[in-house]
Order: C-alpha cells, then structure tokens, then sequence
C-alpha cells in the first residue's frame, strides 16, 4: 500500500490533489519531505494512533504556550518571513518569559541548538527535550 505524506495529494493517487489543496499546490510528491514540510508518512490504519499520541503529548504543554503559537501562525500567514519570524519570536517569548519554561529556552539558545540541521529536522523531539531541562 502506498504511505502518503500530507504534502503527497496528486491527482494520480488516493485522496486530495493539489488543486483542493492551493496552499500546497507547489509541492509534489516527495518534494514535501525534501523541503522538510512533510515529516512523516503513515499508513491509513497508523493515523488514528499516531494523532492520539501527538495529542496526548501537545496536552502537556502549558495551554498560554498553546495559545501563543496558534497566535503566531495566524498572524504570520501572509506575511514576508523576516516579518512572519519576528512574530514568531515575539509570541515565543510571550509564551516563555513567565514560566519555568524559559530556562530551557535559553539553555537551547546558548548551545545553539535551533541552528543544528538534525535538531530543525526533528524539531518535535527537541522541543520535548527542552521542556525537561530544569
């Protein structure tokens, strides 16, 4: 059976194509992966699991730091990146400035850890990882 990414709606396979999709219209099957907008692809039986999981870990994170990424995606969606970044970094210093979870932040910050390939690659593990530092 054919594993699809969520970048991978084609008109050839199962599924959306591109055109429901306009977001997405410029990627190609494979190409997702490749511009690291796709980052895992499962078969239909692993999805139901694979969400429940992913909800099961986004539920520990503090509902303001929730909040504020959902804030900085919809206020950066049609913006220019330098723009859309500074957003971004404003509403992650909302999110962590009061908590416990800016010494982590900065921790990751002083080593650098957000420019590492590997870590931009598996940003979900590192951020998992920065929310234990203590």
């Amino acid at each position: 059976m054919r594993r699809r990414g969520v970048a991978d709606g084609s008109p050839d396979g199962p599924g959306p194509g591109p055109r429901d999709h306009p977001q997405r219209a410029g990627l190609r099957r494979g190409r997702g992966r490749g511009l690291g907008t796709v980052n895992k692809a499962l078969d239909p039986e692993a999805i139901g699991p694979y969400v429940d999981e992913l909800a099961r870990r986004v539920a520990q994170f503090p509902a303001e730091s929730i909040t504020a990424c959902k804030r900085a995606v919809y206020e950066s969606i049609d913006k220019p990146i330098d723009e859309a970044l500074r957003a971004e970094a404003y509403w992650l210093y909302q999110a962590t400035s009061k908590t416990p979870a800016i010494k982590g932040f900065t921790v990751a910050d002083e080593r650098g850890l957000e420019h590492d390939i590997e870590n931009q690659r598996n940003w979900n593990e590192l951020v998992m990882q920065v929310q234990e530092i203590q």
